[in-house]
């Protein structure tokens, strides 16, 4: 498996590799830089003559799972281009390196894993539907991992616990000991107050739950309803951190021999430290962990560029990627622009039909209003602009940016309709130009998890599996790593 995990990566990566440049652009560039000139490959751009053909080509993009037609003899080469970038996604590779969720229970009953009793009835519990779908997949996963275990002696870590929704599912629903860790005070404080609300009205949840899905409620028996099973802390996570104190604490009087360590969308580093942790400390038996934000991933080797000092401080010791010695030994790196680019999910877009917001529009404007009226003949500056909420149109864009880097907004009426007027086609191209770039972050997606697949692989973990365990257009981040040790 590890040569087969090493195959792709090198496939992948090696596509990437000229195409690189254009997945680290900066969009607010776009306009002062000609990137659309620069990046969009000509065949492409030369089926691209005005405002019915950029429009048709950005239908082409909607439609890419049943193109019509007509779309694709108007659009050959941009058609071909996303047909051969699919290629390089997880699901799409010359060897299938996932499990689907119902693949993954398959596979824990072939390894001697009993399946655990689950409620399998939607229990809403103060939960958004999209929260909802992926504390049930998730719960359901976990619970049956734990029964390859001692459950007496087996706590389940969170990392990244948010207000417990998950741990507070596992204790309720699989009766299993939980703490969950979380950097926000207010978080865990949020968490407690909603494990003790939840304890008290599970045996009603559950009965609306069966009401609902047409089903016979099943019998709960309240002594095992123990509020004191889910325990949450505040605390950073970092590599070095021990956790086995933090559980020793939160569980004084517990026999702990065994832990379960999982993470529902831990964000940037959070899910790296969560594997290392996982092979290098004992006593943590069971990995599922579902990732996120990886814009905010520490990269050994590219250097980020980061406003907040403490985050400067953490990453000289805390570094999230590349995890696998196979990408190490490469120096292989990735870059933030790269990075945040993967965290957008292009199913989620084509099937909520959503063009990118007009912010995006508004900001290469500006900047090219500030280069050419604020930095004309000056050394060109990285402004860090932050997002500018609630915008009712250009005018209003520009002013509030210029009053929030203190500069005098000085355009004529006539100067801003000449502008919009000037860049109403560009507007058009600039969302074909982000299109074409979205096609990219699956493939980056794909090498960060394969890293992090090949790492545990790499250490000798006996069972370790990707699995595809969320609907990707309720959660586009739906990929879980799911670690098992003898």
């Amino acid at each position: 498996m590890i040569l087969k995990v090493q195959h792709n990566l090198d496939r992948i990566i090696n596509h990437l590799e000229p195409v690189k440049e254009f997945a680290n652009i900066h969009m607010v560039a776009w306009l002062c830089d000609n990137l659309y000139e620069k990046f969009v490959d000509e065949k492409i751009r030369n089926e691209i003559n005005g405002f019915n053909d950029v429009n048709s080509a950005i239908q082409l993009f909607f439609n890419q799972d049943n193109a019509p037609p007509n779309l694709i003899k108007k659009h050959p080469n941009l058609y071909k281009h996303i047909l051969h970038e699919k290629t390089f996604y997880l699901e799409n590779l010359e060897d299938k390196l996932y499990l689907t969720a119902d693949e993954l229970m398959q596979e824990f009953q072939r390894i001697n894993i009993p399946k655990a009793e689950s409620l399998n009835i939607n229990v809403r519990e103060f939960m958004k539907e999209k929260k909802n779908h992926e504390v049930e997949a998730a719960a359901k996963i976990i619970g049956t991992m734990s029964k390859s275990r001692d459950q007496e002696k087996l706590i389940v870590v969170e990392y990244g616990d948010g207000k417990g929704y998950l741990t507070t599912r596992l204790s309720l629903e699989y009766n299993l000991k939980t703490l969950g860790i979380d950097g926000n005070v207010n978080n865990t404080l949020e968490a407690e107050i909603r494990n003790e609300k939840l304890t008290k009205i599970w045996k009603h949840l559950v009965k609306k739950g069966a009401e609902r899905s047409n089903v016979k409620s099943p019998i709960i028996d309240e002594t095992k309803l123990n509020p004191n099973n889910y325990k949450t802390i505040s605390s950073l996570i970092y590599a070095d951190t021990n956790l086995n104190k933090l559980v020793e604490n939160a569980f004084p009087d517990q026999d702990i021999s065994e832990l379960c360590l999982i993470g529902l969308h831990a964000c940037g580093n959070l899910s790296s430290n969560s594997l290392k942790h996982f092979v290098s400390n004992d006593k943590i038996k069971l990995l599922m962990n579902v990732s996120c934000c990886y814009n905010l991933l520490f990269e050994e080797f590219t250097i980020d560029y980061f406003n907040n000092k403490e985050r400067k401080i953490d990453k000289e010791n805390d570094y999230g990627f590349p995890l696998s010695d196979f990408l190490r030994k490469k120096k292989y790196s990735i870059g933030r622009n790269a990075r945040m680019l993967a965290t957008q999910s292009m199913e989620r877009i084509v099937h909520q039909v959503n063009r990118p917001d007009e912010s995006l529009y508004h900001r290469a404007i500006f900047e090219k209003v500030l280069r050419e009226r604020f930095r004309k003949g000056k050394e060109i500056h990285v402004f860090t602009l932050g997002k500018i909420r609630r915008v009712k149109n250009l005018e209003d864009y520009l002013r509030r940016a210029c009053e929030r880097l203190e500069i005098t907004y000085d355009l004529t009426p006539e100067e801003l309709e000449k502008l919009e007027k000037e860049h109403l086609y560009d507007k058009e191209l600039m969302t074909f130009h982000y299109f074409v770039r979205l096609l990219y972050a699956r493939t980056i997606e794909t090498i960060i998890h394969l890293d992090r697949y090949l790492y545990l692989l790499e250490n000798n973990i006996k069972h370790v599996y990707l699995v595809r365990i969320f609907d990707s257009v309720i959660s586009p981040r739906n990929l879980a790593i799911v670690g098992i040790k003898d």
